[in-house]
């Protein structure tokens, strides 16, 4: 078992090597994982996978706190939340019982679960190396299969649609660039890193290339958001009131004046319109959860089941909203929040300055897919494991031993 304390000492002498092993385990099923996104038989393995993953995770963290007996205050703020937040969807579960209604439930507490445990994790540059090692051979396993069809556009690798691959090559980006500050191999991490880009922009996902522009310029401007903690708060809710913004103003597009004109050159430089079908789902939507504003129609409603579609809202935000009202929404926004403000700790380590980006980009992702806590798990496990790490950063950061207080709590016999 990882019994590892918040102070960066290693319990009952767990060798490092070992816990490596348990780590690159779970990242490696979590690749493994994505075939649950393909249209073959080997999707069943991908679920088998995920569900592995996940499994294991809540195993080793249940093992910690029932061991140490001892849980930091960061991480009860996290669960607090998270609990609020199932109790709500316990609320509109028992108005309207599904059995997708309970999966998307036990799927949440299980990406909770998953990272809190990996955020117990004293991340060193072997562990980091190890990860970085894994992450390229899938990056170059997807580029060669690209390479293979002709670099062909709107590229899905083995998976069902391109919006797929592109986040996949998205957020294993993370671990190159993580891996290249710490590997002497810089040419070969950067090279990773060029293919890897290439391929996420062969598969045409508009939402990965924005999530990734968006990432690129939150780091760049790091350091001004950091130097004050007003101007970091403010930053997040920003953020999240532009993203809510976009549900009612990307709907009505179609009616400003200049939209012919962008329009016109979308298509003529992308190939692509401006609007994606979503404007037919998140304008009449709105409508509908407002008659069920608090709790919503229930954790497993899909927009099928409220209007007459046959397709995904892709919005989580939206699709949180549905299900759990909007006392759900407002609880996962404060979770969102939570996490981010969890970042200040340690603003100034370049790992959380990484997250920080990615987490944005997470963001904006979930903006216009649902992956997150439902729907395609293999994407949120590696944007969960994304958050973890910068979680772990601030709860083994040593400017911060005093302010990463232990909660011990006792079992009675």
């Amino acid at each position: 078992m990882l019994n590892i304390d918040y102070r960066g000492k290693k319990s009952n002498g767990i060798n490092k090597k070992i816990s490596t092993l348990i780590i690159s385990v779970i990242f490696v099923l979590m690749l493994i994982g994505t075939l649950n996104a393909t249209s073959t038989k080997l999707s069943v393995l991908g679920l088998f996978s995920l569900s592995l993953t996940t499994g294991l995770a809540m195993l080793y963290l249940v093992l910690h706190f029932t061991v140490s007996k001892k849980v930091n205050k960061t991480h009860v703020i996290l669960i607090s939340i998270s609990a609020a937040f199932m109790g709500v969807s316990l609320i509109g579960l028992f108005g309207n019982i599904q059995k997708s209604g309970l999966i998307n439930l036990i799927q949440f507490a299980l990406c909770i679960g998953f990272t809190l445990f990996l955020s117990l994790i004293n991340w060193d540059r072997y562990k980091i190396l190890t990860l970085g090692k894994i992450a390229s051979v899938f990056i170059l396993i997807h580029f060669f299969i690209w390479a293979s069809t002709g670099f062909e556009s709107a590229f899905s690798s083995i998976y069902a649609n391109p919006n797929l691959i592109g986040p996949y090559m998205l957020f294993m980006l993370f671990f190159i660039i993580w891996a290249r500050w710490h590997s002497n191999y810089s040419f070969f991490y950067n090279t990773v890193f060029i293919l890897g880009a290439l391929t996420m922009i062969g598969s045409d996902a508009r939402s990965s290339l924005l999530s990734g522009l968006i990432a690129f310029f939150t780091y760049l401007s790091w350091r001004f958001l950091a130097e004050s903690k007003i101007r970091f708060s403010l930053f997040i809710l920003i953020v999240l009131l532009f993203i809510l913004a976009l549900i009612f103003f990307y709907s009505q597009l179609p009616t400003w004046k200049h939209y012919l004109y962008f329009e016109s050159i979308m298509l003529e430089y992308t190939g692509k319109s401006l609007m994606s079908g979503r404007q037919f789902l998140w304008g009449p939507i709105l409508p509908v959860i407002g008659e069920h504003p608090w709790f919503g129609y229930g954790p497993g409603v899909q927009a099928g089941d409220v209007m007459f579609v046959n397709h995904s809202l892709h919005n989580l935000f939206l699709q949180i909203t549905l299900q759990n009202g909007y006392l759900g929404l407002t609880l996962f926004l404060a979770l969102l929040i939570s996490i981010w403000m969890i970042f200040w700790g340690a603003r100034k380590d370049r790992t959380v300055k990484l997250v920080g980006a990615f987490f944005i980009a997470t963001l904006i992702h979930q903006t216009f897919e649902i992956a997150l806590i439902q729907n395609q798990l293999s994407i949120g496990l590696m944007q969960w494991f994304i958050i973890s790490i910068g979680i772990s950063q601030v709860l083994y950061d040593p400017k911060r031993v005093q302010d990463n207080q232990l909660i011990t709590f006792h079992t009675h016999k």
